[in-house]
């Protein structure tokens, strides 16, 4: 089976989120913890927030 470019339009929001999560979800983890969270806290907040940001994915303009 042939991989899109995740940037191709054709390769869909679905795609564009999994390369937003794999990048950014280590930073969301160390930002919760520079706030004060433990490590398994901080897994779970940058969990939760990746939730809200895939149930709204459509209507983020830059998640960069």
């Amino acid at each position: 089976m042939r991989q899109l470019p995740p940037n191709s339009p054709a390769a869909g929001p679905a795609v564009a989120f999994e390369d937003w999560y794999r990048k950014d979800m280590p930073n969301l983890i160390l930002f919760a913890i520079r706030l004060g969270a433990g490590e398994h806290e901080a897994c779970d907040l940058a969990q939760q927030a990746c939730v809200n940001a895939y149930q709204r994915w459509d209507s983020i303009a830059n998640p960069g």
